[in-house]
């Protein structure tokens, strides 16, 4: 099951529509967040961020990256794919596998 978290959407929806070097239309933009919306997702509420706080500072990470983990370890998950920490980490139990290094996913 694919699972994505609301601020990895909010995250993704600013990538497209403003860091691309041609920008997508927000309404096309909204399409997209309204197919990852049928994805399994993860709130990010107080108690996520609270989790996340305290993951960041006992594995010494950005917040940021810190939700994603505390996400997908709420969700379930075994594996978590960013780019932003290094491939073949384990954290909370989730092997980190960057998907830019996608064959050696497999």
């Amino acid at each position: 099951t694919l699972v994505i978290s609301t601020r990895v959407m909010a995250d993704f929806y600013d990538i497209v529509t403003r860091e691309f070097a041609r920008p997508l239309p927000a309404v096309v933009a909204g399409r997209a967040l309204a197919d990852l919306a049928g994805l399994a997702v993860v709130q990010v509420d107080h108690d996520l961020v609270a989790a996340a706080a305290d993951a960041a500072e006992r594995h010494d990470l950005e917040i940021r990256d810190a939700l994603a983990v505390e996400a997908a370890a709420t969700a379930g998950c075994g594996r978590l794919l960013t780019e932003a920490l290094p491939h073949g980490t384990v954290l909370r139990g989730l092997l980190v596998e960057d998907p830019v290094n996608w064959e050696e996913c497999r």
